[in-house]
């Protein structure tokens, strides 16, 4: 489904053509996406991100919301962290943002808020040598808003999902018929589960997302 289908769809089903509703069809469209991403992590919200790790600290795509797992090379051996709090880095190695602290092979990595909406990634202790790394992550969650032709992977899968999210909420603007808002949001928590089953199975395959494995990869 794409962008002008599902916005053709919206307002054939609350059959609207009132100002002030289509002027804010957008936002509507993006709070359902929104409330989609947080109840359940499509395969499409995870990404991946690579680079060499040369002091005690990491810094995260522009994009990233929360991490999966990150794996240093060490000998030849991608080797997966453990996440700790900051506080745990600090006591155990001195490893701050400032600070490298305790040197060696690193084990654990902690998320670090540096503000401004900026992500720091700590590890611990601080690499001795500069080693590759790899984080998986969550990412902003792309939306199909914009083009006529932009389409998301929810949009793909589970349209009915992404239509009757966007029917909650535009009855929510619209103050409309409590019974058919009541309906609409049976029919997006089914296709919720769905969805769910789907992101599941998809976690369960990745065995990258097990902290504690290691992999060969000389």
């Amino acid at each position: 489904m794409t962008y002008a289908e599902l916005k053709e769809q919206i307002k054939d089903y609350v059959q609207s053509e009132e100002a002030t509703f289509l002027a804010n069809l957008d936002v509507i469209i993006q709070l359902a996406e929104q409330r989609i991403n947080r109840d359940v992590k499509s395969p499409d919200s995870r990404s991946t991100s690579t680079g060499t790790a040369t002091t005690q600290t990491i810094t995260t795509p522009s994009d990233f919301v929360m991490p999966l797992s990150l794996f240093v090379s060490i000998g030849g051996i991608e080797t997966g962290l453990l996440l700790k709090e900051p506080s745990y880095l600090t006591e155990a190695f001195g490893v701050t943002a400032s600070s490298a602290g305790s040197s060696g092979s690193p084990a654990y990595y902690a998320i670090l808020s540096a503000g401004g909406g900026s992500t720091t990634i700590l590890i611990a202790p601080s690499p001795s040598s500069s080693l590759g790394y790899t984080l998986y992550y969550y990412k902003t969650a792309d939306t199909i808003v914009g083009a006529d032709s932009n389409t998301t992977w929810v949009s793909n899968y589970f349209p009915q999902t992404l239509l009757y999210g966007c029917l909650v909420e535009a009855y929510t603007f619209l103050k409309g018929d409590p019974q058919m808002q009541q309906q609409y949001e049976k029919l997006y928590q089914l296709g919720l589960m769905e969805l769910k089953n789907v992101a599941e199975d998809e976690q369960r395959m990745d065995n990258y997302r097990n902290p504690d494995s290691k992999r060969n990869i000389g």
